[in-house]
């Protein structure tokens, strides 16, 4: 059995009541190769959630709305409670604001902490409020590393049992503790609500791939090489979705627990739900080096050694996975980057400039862009003639908890920093390079080893820590570059160490980003442009001339093994652990007491929760939907990206408006995700993405058709017409719809807007559990049908019979269509808990009506 199976069979037994948690879910995961295959559903009990300040607000707006209405009850409030252990990582409230001065990460958590007083406030509030809740403070560093570094237990001991650490977190790349042996996995926001909030998590018993990796990395390739290929390939191969992976063999013991960590974290990217590494004593190893108290560490020990949860060494070939095992033989690794719109499209560094060349010229998509003129150039202004190219770098960032949080990358990255301002190379300057450790631990590592001052020669200084860049908070690009770019029409390049580059993400006008190693992001840095080819065409000159390559300023793993061992230690950790700077700051905030918030009618950034207006004790009948026009008919890959941005809000947007009619400067708009905590920005934020591809209008952007009046006009005031008029909407889509972070603000905003249904061909699972808790309902083409195979343009008006029916987990649904055409669908209410909250009218109904029983 494989070792995740054992854990939740663990925690089955464990938590068995025989109401929420049942004989039934043991059975099932006894015979968990059966219920995989026939997607049997379990009740799961994890032990710790962990969330982000952009998801978590959300869900902590919810708790307070709650208590509110059980106040109105007549209840106590302070039954909505975590009712598990809770850490909540304030690290996406950064932003580039500053990042050439010599002080760019002291100005930017200044500028941080004055921009989110309203934000910062109610987290304040809740931190006294809510038991269970650990605010990890602003500038400590990015939630999964905080995560790896000092939030996990790996092995709980408590009422004198110990058991393994379990955790869920509202951000898809939770699982990379699993590098660390612990099973974890991202989920909504909604469900993550549940889960603190004394629910069990519905769980269809996961298929698990046994994935054995052989040999040992070569020198020349880095473990982020390893990640991205390996997405590559299992995305190829397909099926995990919704499933674990495993590692195990001989090269596992050769990987780091912050190599495993890597690869674990890029787990959504590859497509599988967690992935998960033995406890062995690399583990141990760690666990003792980041301050984890040696009677601890020997419970963990003991554990791994005695439980049959996870042995003191490699999963083993005996093993009974699903499927083929697949093996990865570690010395054929060779330097790879992905790009430049997807984190699955692998290119072998040798063959950058082809593709990117190709790319060029393909048709516009994932891996085109329809250039006529390939070798365009435009002038930058005022730098003396200087003009940039298709492929021109014109950011580079070294950042993502994916890489930046780990220390052979990063140093890695400083070593060839130092090497090539020995040679005298420089970076362009009109690149903005940005520099966002994972944690404070790798800075003190970089400055121990002297090699923070070669990268900030570079011009990757420290930002500050959090995810900044990943969250598209990375700020404008230099202005005469933007100009050139919007003006000369030149696809400039990112490159970064980021996990995912959907266009857009990084900056809006840049097209083609590239994820690669931390080191990787200096040479190209260095090279200014990613059409080269490193084996051929030198990485730049030095002040005499010559011509440097790249592999003249490579780092060993040698000179990176030597450097690590002589600065990384215990001593390094505990003297972060003691360092009480970042919670002094986070100290100074100021905030109410009691257990109910105080609503500020006037707040653009905190508003309560419009969920449960008009809410009443009884479950409401299910209805039909009746004669629902179509709001919008989507492609493939449609990510939550796409349906809520966390891009920075226009002034002539909707939300923009809104918001100046507010009192709100159009300077100081910021982004949709700093206003996650305001339904009213949100939902005019949805669906509001600069290059959102509607089927039915001709025009990218957040356009759609009103059917009635035939008029083009946005998607907000379209579904606004929709609503006045009691009209239902619904979502045509295709594959994938709902990829990307786990973002309950995507469903929220559907919700906000009217939607009642979404049709796709497939649903990323998180973003469908989500629909279901907002009351939404997911309906699914049969195999072999969708859109355009069945002829539906978005113009007709649809029907779909509620009423009578039982709703049960994968039923066939009729969608009846004006045109006379009927067509079935399967409902993905995939367990009896997403039922329950599509008949409630979404879970916040359920779990007050629950609560009030």
């Amino acid at each position: 059995m494989p070792y995740s199976i054992r854990i939740l069979l663990e925690s089955s037994l464990r938590n068995l009541d025989g109401d929420m948690v049942t004989q039934d879910d043991v059975h099932k995961l006894l015979d968990w190769k059966t219920s995989s295959q026939w997607k049997k559903d379990i009740q799961f009990r994890p032990e710790r959630v962990i969330l982000q300040d952009f998801t978590g607000i959300p869900s902590l707006v919810d708790m307070a709305t709650m208590r509110d209405e059980l106040s109105a009850q007549g209840l106590p409030p302070e039954l909505v409670n975590p009712r598990c252990p809770v850490d909540f990582a304030i690290d996406h409230s950064l932003e580039v604001f500053h990042y050439r001065e010599t002080d760019s990460c002291a100005r930017n958590e200044r500028m941080e902490l004055a921009k989110n007083k309203e934000r910062f406030e109610f987290l304040k509030w809740s931190q006294q409020a809510f038991s269970n809740l650990n605010i990890i403070a602003p500038g400590s560093g990015i939630l999964h590393q905080m995560n790896l570094e000092k939030c996990s237990k790996v092995a709980i001991h408590k009422n004198g049992l110990i058991y393994p650490d379990t955790a869920v977190g509202t951000d898809s790349h939770t699982p990379m503790v699993g590098g660390l042996g612990v099973l974890s996995w991202g989920l909504g926001g909604i469900e993550a609500e549940g889960v603190m909030l004394g629910l069990p998590l519905s769980l269809t018993v996961p298929k698990v791939f046994g994935i054995n990796l052989k040999g040992k990395l070569p020198p020349t390739a880095t473990i982020t090489d390893l990640a991205l290929k390996l997405t590559n390939l299992l995305r190829r191969r397909g099926g995990l979705v919704g499933n674990f992976v495993e590692f195990f063999g001989e090269g596992v013991k050769t990987l780091s627990v912050t190599d495993r960590a890597t690869l674990a974290n890029m787990c959504p990217e590859y497509g599988a739900t967690s992935a998960l590494f033995p406890i062995d004593e690399n583990t141990m190893e760690y666990l003792a080096l980041t301050g984890r108290c040696p009677e601890r560490c020997q419970i963990i020990k003991d554990y791994a050694r005695n439980s049959g949860i996870s042995p003191l060494s490699s999963f083993g070939d005996d093993i009974d996975y699903t499927g083929d095992i697949m093996e990865i033989d570690l010395s054929e690794v060779e330097p790879g980057i992905c790009g430049p719109k997807r984190p699955q499209d692998w290119i072998p560094l040798r063959d950058c400039k082809k593709d990117f060349e190709m790319c060029l010229e393909k048709k516009d998509g994932f891996k085109g862009f329809g250039i006529a003129d390939p070798k365009k150039r435009a002038i930058l202004a005022d730098t003396n003639g200087m003009s940039i190219t298709h492929g021109a770098i014109v950011m580079a960032a070294i950042t993502s908890c994916t890489n930046a949080s780990n220390p052979n990358l990063l140093v890695a990255a400083g070593l060839l920093a130092k090497k090539a301002r020995e040679k005298g190379l420089q970076i362009p300057p009109f690149i903005k390079t940005l520099f966002g450790p994972g944690s404070r631990s790798i800075t003190s590592i970089l400055e121990k080893a002297n090699l923070i001052a070669p990268l900030e020669e570079l011009g990757f200084r420290v930002i500050g820590y959090g995810c900044s860049m990943c969250i598209g908070h990375s700020g404008p690009l230099e202005e005469n570059v933007e100009k050139a770019i919007k003006t000369g029409e030149i696809i400039g390049c990112s490159v970064s160490s980021m996990n995912r580059n959907y266009e857009g993400r990084l900056h809006p006008y840049i097209k083609a980003n590239y994820l690669m190693s931390p080191p990787l992001v200096v040479a190209f840095a260095l090279a200014g442009n990613i059409n080269i080819d490193f084996d051929k065409s030198p990485i730049g000159h030095n002040q005499q001339g010559r011509p440097i390559f790249l592999y003249e300023i490579w780092p060993s793993q040698e000179e990176i093994n030597g450097i690590l061992g002589k600065v990384m230690n215990q001593e390094l950790f505990q003297e972060i652990l003691s360092d009480s700077s970042i919670q002094q700051r986070w100290d100074s905030v100021e905030s109410i007491s009691g257990l109910t918030w105080n609503w500020k009618s006037d707040s653009t950034f905190v508003k309560k929760s419009p969920f449960l207006e008009d809410f009443s004790m009884e479950v409401p009948m299910v209805k039909n939907i009746s004669n629902a026009n179509c709001l919008l008919k989507l492609g493939n890959s449609i990510s939550t990206d796409f349906i809520s941005p966390l891009s920075g809000i226009l002034p002539n947007s909707d939300a923009g408006q809104y918001l100046q009619n507010h009192g709100v400067n159009a300077s100081e708009l910021s982004s949709f995700g700093f206003r996650r905590g305001n339904y009213e920005v949100m939902s005019r934020g949805t669906f509001s993405h600069a290059r959102l591809e509607n089927k039915m209008v001709e025009t990218l952007g957040p356009f759609t058709i009103h059917v009635p009046s035939n008029q083009t006009m946005s998607v907000y005031n379209a579904a606004n017409k929709y609503k006045e008029n009691n009209t239902p909407s619904i979502i045509i889509a295709g594959m994938d719809y709902g990829i990307g972070n786990s973002r309950a603000w995507a469903a929220k905003g559907s919700k906000m807007i009217g939607v009642k249904c979404v049709i796709a061909e497939s649903f990323d699972r998180i973003h469908k559990s989500n629909l279901a808790g907002m009351g939404i309902l997911p309906l699914q083409f049969k195999p072999g049908q969708n859109a355009e195979i069945l002829k539906l343009s978005g113009l007709e008006q649809f029907s779909i019979q509620l009423e009578g029916e039982s709703l049960i987990s994968g039923q066939d649904i009729n969608v009846l269509v004006s045109t006379g055409m009927e067509f079935e669908t399967t409902l993905r209410l995939d367990n009896q808990l997403e039922v329950d909250f599509f008949k409630n009218g979404g879970f916040l109904p359920y779990v007050v009506r629950n609560f009030a029983k």
